[in-house]
């Protein structure tokens, strides 16, 4: 399972997204799992969610 986590420029730490909502949550109880295949094309949209939101950074993280 992978949690997508991102930071925003006025942040210094990434903290873990709701995908239903797009929020970023400080909980990871409150964040979407993903499974590997959804990671996989999650990961592949990566650079277009950055260049969509100017200045934050998304990275995929596998849970425990």
């Amino acid at each position: 399972m992978f949690l997508l986590y991102a930071k925003d420029p006025s942040r210094g730490r990434y903290h873990p997204i709701d995908w239903s909502t797009g929020a970023v949550v400080l909980n990871r109880i409150h964040a979407t799992l993903f499974s590997a295949e959804q990671a996989a094309r999650i990961k592949g949209d990566i650079p277009e969610l950055e260049k969509a939101n100017p200045g934050w950074r998304f990275q995929l993280r596998k849970t425990n």
